[in-house]
């Protein structure tokens, strides 16, 4: 099938529209539980541009996941809809994919509220009232939306929306560009270079990028084996530490950890390093932290190396090492102030059990929030050390 793709700078397609009729978009970040599918196969290059190319339905979409082994649908929601009206919303759960279908209009992510209220007018179906709509769902701050397409499924015709200062947005139709041959355009001067010849793709572009390279000899299996799985765990989201040095351990964290999530990845990664950097003790709990590690023997103060690890280690003693935990899932927060949050999460087990666990959390003075320890815990975590039996005047962590 003929396609357009929408992309960033680094060429990853985020979404698109083919000559069948069928568009897709996608929102992230999310953290929805995944447990892939070892029989099946992973989508080979870009799963959007798979999809485009070869579905010419929502029911063929569908069918495209449930046929990979696809991990992107746990960090991002993507919606497909076709020329019928119909439209389905594909994310994960613990046990598969969760497929949202409908034949009304409406969507998700950052602008959702916004987008509810203007379709309970029964707007008439436009390209200008859909820009004005996609105009006010625009994000803003760090991470503003830089575009708004729209596509109409049953003309071909593409209006895309340049959210910079005096933009104004252009039309293109899918089957004047395919006449064209091959080529791209750069959103910010899709004005001007729509009406010159069109530019080749970039290599970062192209359809199977290593399609052409010819494989050198495996001279090491059991390097080559590691490598895969590496590039396995990042795809699935099960990347451990010890793959990596502390320091770049923390950069490839993906942005879904971030804040208050990064919680969620150092326990369900068993990280002692990044967990004892989160932690944020009261006054008294830093205390007796403090004086609980200064009692212990020079050895052992040498293989924790400070108050912190020595706690991010008993903290992590509290989780079973069986089952396996396999999945966490913020639920969100069941109390939240300005700087105090309890985060309720749901971990799911390699048993096929699952445990809700809530976290006292304390935002810090960047705006992340770090694990809050009281010095009731510190005194539980000491007992634990001197096989002095607890008391029921242990506190939750």
């Amino acid at each position: 099938l003929g396609c357009a793709f929408v992309s960033s700078d680094d060429g990853v397609t985020q979404g698109g529209f083919n000559s069948a009729g069928v568009a897709c978009d996608w929102v992230a970040p999310f953290n929805d539980p995944w447990t892939p599918d070892q029989s099946l196969p992973p989508v080979h290059g870009s799963p959007t541009q798979r999809l485009l190319e070869d579905c010419k339905s929502v029911d063929d979409a569908i069918a495209f996941f449930r046929r990979y082994n696809e991990p992107s649908v746990a960090t991002g929601h993507i919606l497909v809809a076709d020329s019928t009206g119909a439209s389905v919303i594909i994310g994960s759960t613990f046990d598969g994919l969760r497929i949202e279908r409908s034949k009304k209009s409406r969507g998700f992510g950052f602008g959702a509220a916004t987008l509810a209220r203007a379709l309970a007018d029964s707007p008439t179906v436009t390209p200008a009232n859909g820009l004005a709509i996609l105009d006010a769902c625009r994000q803003s701050g760090p991470t503003p939306t830089q575009y708004a397409t729209i596509y109409d499924l049953r003309s071909g015709d593409i209006v895309v929306s340049p959210h910079a200062e005096k933009s104004e947005a252009v039309t293109l139709n899918l089957s004047a560009e395919l006449a064209k041959g091959t080529h791209y355009y750069e959103i910010p001067k899709l004005r001007t270079q729509r009406n010159a010849p069109p530019p080749p793709l970039l290599g970062s572009m192209e359809r199977l990028l290593f399609a052409d390279l010819q494989p050198i000899p495996d001279r090491d299996p059991r390097q080559r084996a590691h490598f895969e799985s590496v590039i396995r765990a990042w795809r699935e989201g099960t990347m451990e530490s010890r793959d990596y040095t502390p320091d770049f351990w923390r950069e490839v964290i993906p942005d879904e950890y971030r804040d208050d999530g990064t919680l969620v990845w150092a326990l369900s990664s068993q990280d002692v390093d990044i967990l004892a950097s989160m932690m944020a003790l009261t006054p008294e709990a830093r205390q007796k932290a403090e004086a609980l590690f200064a009692g212990l023997p020079q050895e052992t103060q040498d293989e924790f190396g400070s108050p912190n690890k020595l706690l991010a280690t008993l903290f992590l003693g509290d989780i079973p090492a069986e089952p396996v935990a396999t999945g966490v899932q913020v639920l969100g927060p069941k109390r939240q102030d300005p700087d105090d949050m309890e985060m309720e999460t749901l971990i799911a087990f390699s048993d096929g059990t699952t445990k809700t666990t809530d976290y006292a959390l304390q935002r810090q003075g960047d705006g992340s929030w770090s694990a809050r320890i009281l010095p009731g815990l510190v005194d539980r975590w000491a007992r634990t050390i001197t096989g002095t039996p607890a008391s029921s005047a242990d506190v939750k962590r």
